[in-house]
């Protein structure tokens, strides 16, 4: 995790509706409920999902999230 979150990330590589998503992964969601909160399928999730993930340079979802939040990429609510 500590060379995950050495690498700069550019906030704004991240689409708006990409922040959104990542919100929703760090509340545990999964993809239905994200969609159905964001009016998109679960199908239109896993594709953000994926995007984010190449875009953070990490493997999973908890990954991005861990990298989201020490990067302070995530909103605070």
């Amino acid at each position: 995790f500590a060379v995950l979150a050495g690498r700069e990330v550019d906030p704004d590589a991240l689409t708006e509706r990409e922040r959104e998503i990542l919100g929703c992964m760090a509340q545990g969601l999964p993809y239905k409920q994200i969609g159905a909160q964001l009016h998109i399928t679960a199908k239109t999730v896993q594709y953000h999902v994926r995007n984010i993930l190449q875009k953070l340079h990490v493997g999973s979802r908890g990954e991005a999230v861990a990298v989201a939040t020490a990067r302070g990429l995530l909103r605070r609510a």
